[in-house]
């Protein structure tokens, strides 16, 4: 059996599955566990020979599939040049007209702009991009690892190559203390960088089910040491 993503945009529900790297690299967000807590031991680039057989088996089950999907969190952390030729040979192979995959903000910003042009013709259409907050500080808080100055520069480089944007936001992610700032200095990055999409999420581990998140999480240490007060359902929307 071919070897999936375990997690997908929920707009890509169609899609080839194929998985590129396994969990996430960067794995330090202060209000993410995910993929420890879904058993994944750490992070780990599969080869091209791989991935080249798994798509091989795919093709036996979705002959005609027309989008694909790259994960996990950062498939872009095999490269440039491993990525390009798992494109292609997606491309060979399917008659793709929609190639997607997740990426990171400090990813694509440390590949600059003309790495992004190399991957939009190899076939790349779409990026989903956990923008998170538009905030400085709750950016730097929950250990993100981008800036705002950071995004803006990626989503410019993506709209000059023709690939598509789908930001995720978090609600919540400014606390009861900081919901003002993070909802407004979202808003604003939004609006200066025009992405194609804007999907909405909700910080869920808030006071009445701190355990939701799994143990893995470190913002439940810091809701239960009260260094962060969760944003009530109410307060969210």
């Amino acid at each position: 059996m071919p070897e999936i993503p375990i997690i997908r945009p929920p707009s890509e529900w169609r899609s080839l599955l194929v998985r590129v790297t396994r969990g996430c690299k960067w794995n330090r967000c202060r209000f993410c566990g995910i993929y420890p807590h879904l058993g994944e031991p750490g992070f780990s680039v599969r080869s091209v020979a791989e991935i080249k057989r798994d798509i091989d088996l795919l093709k036996l089950h979705h002959p005609d599939a027309e989008t694909a999907f790259l994960g996990d969190a950062d498939p872009l952390q095999a490269g440039v040049d491993a990525f390009v030729e798992i494109a292609e040979y997606l491309r060979k192979v399917f008659p793709i007209k929609r190639l997607t995959c997740y990426a990171r903000v400090s990813t694509l910003w440390k590949l600059r702009k003309d790495a992004i042009q190399i991957l939009a013709r190899a076939g790349l259409n779409r990026v989903h991009i956990g923008l998170e907050s538009g905030d400085t500080e709750t950016l730097r808080y929950h250990r993100k690892g981008q800036t705002p100055e950071m995004v803006k520069e990626t989503a410019l480089w993506l709209k000059e190559a023709g690939i598509e944007t789908s930001f995720y936001v978090l609600l919540g992610l400014g606390g009861r203390d900081h919901w003002q700032r993070h909802i407004y200095e979202t808003a604003r990055l939004i609006n200066e960088t025009a992405p194609e999409f804007v999907r909405i999420r909700r910080l869920w581990p808030y006071e009445s089910n701190t355990s939701f998140s799994g143990p893995e999480s470190p913002l439940l240490h810091e809701i239960r040491t009260g260094n962060f007060i969760p944003q009530t359902p109410e307060g969210t929307v």
